[in-house]
């Protein structure tokens, strides 16, 4: 079993590493909202296939953009 030791400067690395890291996590979770009209029967439809699979209509939407874009690169 190893033993670790505090050495100069650890205490700095990891302050500065959970710094990086929480600054990506809040950059992966920026949203930006998105409205969009589409026809009535269409959304009764999607809300009603939505619920019968458990997942909200955004889960789902953001999964068919993702699938959409990238396809397309």
């Amino acid at each position: 079993m190893p033993i670790y030791t505090h050495s100069q400067g650890s205490d700095e690395r990891c302050r500065n590493y959970e710094q990086e890291n929480s600054e990506a996590v809040a950059e992966k979770n920026k949203t930006k909202q998105l409205t969009l009209r589409i026809p009535d029967h269409l959304h009764k439809a999607f809300k009603l296939t939505a619920v019968k699979q458990g997942r909200s209509m955004g889960a789902v939407t953001i999964e068919l953009i993702e699938k959409y874009v990238k396809k397309s690169i």
